[in-house]
Formats: structure tokens, C-alpha cells, sequence
């Protein structure tokens, strides 16, 4: 645990004290956590009752810049809870805190897991829950648009330059607009960051974590990421996007391309917003570059402009 998250050591301690055994230790050690891409993690364990725990404490300085607000991510995860694709946290707090039981990955999912013979049919299981899961009424969850627009705002108030911003922002209205009138597929969670290293695989289910910066929405961001990660060409599209209930017809396909624009969009400000960090070194000895996954983002946006 970094000088970065002094200011949470006091309220880990008490909502550990709320959710955890008595006899719970957390290794506060720096080398203890993982780093992920934005926050960092802590185990803790009970001996009395054998049973280890996840404590997810939130970077501190980028929440504001990456548009997270806690409550919505509350929202978003009590939603995923209900429909059984991630585990009921322990507790949650208004700093971002959060204590869950542990899951041991049993194995590390793939993008070409979606597709797989051995996997793929597990793959699709979650997805259709996910399609499936509506926020509980009352939530106010922001829409894809939203999110991606409160992101492009915050980069600017941390005074970062987005190329061809005003450019950028017509497009985005643009696919709002023709989205948000096709009523083909009711509204259900977006959880806006499907890639790989969220899904953990037990060995009998899969798991969807990490919900900062989850949503709702029509369920095409979401499968756009699955079909970018998993590398399914336009020949096996699809059938892909028939196996998770949708027609697969050309109006799925361009809201599908659609999704894979905002996907990018996503992908390019969150990066210009972190690239403040540099490059990061990951907990399995890998390291990640936040400005070169930013340019190559912008790169592709702006020879894909066309509607």
C-alpha cells in the first residue's frame, strides 16, 4: 500500500471492521497488491475461517478526470449481483472502496476463449446475461454516450488536447441519435469494459468484475469489445451476434461498427487522460504504455470517421 492511498487507510480499517472476521489481516504491504490499469488490490485473510479476501482501492487523482462516480458504480454492480454474472461485494463505500470474497481463477480467460470449442459456449452464457440484466428501476445510470462524453469533459478539465474534439463530438451525437431510436433490443447494463482481464474463470463460472465504469445501454459497445478482442472476422460476425440472441442482420452490423467506433473513442480518452502515469508495470511482470495505446486509439479513430 503506496503513500498514494494514505488518505484510505482509515476507512479500509473500518469497513473491514464492518464486513470482514475479526481476525482478518490485510497485507497493506506495496509489493502485497495488484496493480491493475486503475487501481490497485489487497488481500486479506481470515484464519479462523480459512477464507481470504479482495480489497479494491481506487487510484487516487483520475476518478474525477475518468467521470466515475461511486454511487453509479454501486448501482451497476448490485444489478450484476442480482443477475448472478459477479459476486455480491462484502461492502462498498463512498471512496470507492470495496471488499469482496476472493475467487480463485482456475485458469486465465482469453479473447479467443469467446470462440473457442472448450469455452466459447460458456462465453456466450455470460453474455446473454449481461444483455439481459436491467438496472433496478430508480437507478440513474449514465448511457454510453454519457459516460464517453462526461470522459471527453473531464480530459479537458485536466487539461489534456483531444484531436479533432469538436469533430469527434458530431459523431458521437450522431450515433446517440440513430442508436437511441432503434428499439429493437430493450436497455440493459453496459458494462463499457468487457475485455479479458475482467472475467474471472473458477473453473464452473465465469465472472464479470469491475464496474467503474459501467452503464446502460443497447449492448453494442459491449459486444464490440468481445468481437475486437476475440479477433471474429466479418465472416463468423454473425453467427457470433446470433449465438447471443441478436439477428445478425446488416442492422446489427452497423450498429455493431457503431459500437466498434465508440469502443475506440473510449479507449483513446481514458488513455489520454491516463497517460499522465506513463508506462505502468503490471503485477505479471508486464508493462503497460499509456500514450502508445493512445496514439495507436487516435490513429484508427481519425481514418474512421465516416458515418
Amino acid at each position: 500500500m503506496t503513500g498514494d492511498h494514505d488518505e484510505l487507510r482509515a476507512p479500509m480499517a473500518a469497513l473491514a471492521a464492518e464486513v470482514l472476521p475479526s481476525d482478518a489481516i490485510i497485507d497493506t504491504r506495496s509489493q502485497a497488491g495488484l496493480h491493475s490499469l486503475n487501481n490497485t488490490i489487497l488481500f486479506a485473510e481470515s484464519r479462523s475461517s480459512i477464507s481470504r479476501y479482495v480489497i479494491r482501492l481506487p487510484s487516487r487523482g483520475t476518478a474525477a478526470a475518468l467521470g466515475i462516480r461511486r454511487e453509479e458504480e454501486a448501482a451497476a454492480i448490485e444489478a450484476a449481483a442480482a443477475s448472478g454474472i459477479t459476486p455480491p461485494p462484502l461492502g462498498m463505500d463512498a471512496h470507492g472502496i470495496i471488499i469482496s470474497p476472493f475467487l480463485a481463477a482456475q485458469r486465465q480467460w482469453v479473447g479467443t476463449d469467446w470462440v473457442s470449442t472448450d469455452h466459447g459456449q460458456r462465453g456466450v452464457d455470460l453474455v446473454r446475461s449481461l444483455l439481459a440484466t436491467r438496472p433496478s428501476e430508480g437507478d440513474v445510470l449514465p448511457s454510453t454516450f454519457e459516460r464517453i462524453s462526461r470522459m471527453m469533459d473531464g480530459a479537458r478539465s485536466a487539461g489534456s488536447s483531444l484531436p479533432e474534439e469538436a469533430a469527434l463530438r458530431r459523431r458521437l451525437e450522431r450515433i446517440a441519435t440513430e442508436r437511441t431510436a432503434d428499439d429493437r433490443y430493450p436497455p440493459c447494463l453496459a458494462h463499457h469494459d468487457v475485455w479479458a482481464n475482467n472475467i474471472i474463470d473458477d473453473g464452473e463460472q465465469l465472472w464479470l468484475v469491475d464496474y467503474e465504469f459501467a452503464g446502460v445501454g443497447d449492448g453494442w459497445y459491449d459486444l464490440a469489445t468481445i468481437v475486437t478482442e476475440a479477433g471474429i472476422g466479418a465472416d463468423r460476425t454473425a453467427a457470433f451476434l446470433r449465438s447471443v440472441g441478436r439477428s445478425g442482420e446488416a442492422e446489427d452490423l452497423r450498429a455493431l461498427e457503431q459500437g466498434k467506433w465508440l469502443l475506440h473513442l473510449f479507449e483513446a480518452v481514458w488513455a489520454t487522460i491516463m497517460a499522465a502515469k506513463g508506462t505502468i508495470r503490471l503485477h505479471h511482470g508486464e508493462s503497460f504504455d499509456y500514450h502508445a495505446h493512445a496514439q495507436n486509439m487516435w490513429s484508427w479513430l481519425l481514418n474512421n470517421m465516416t458515418p
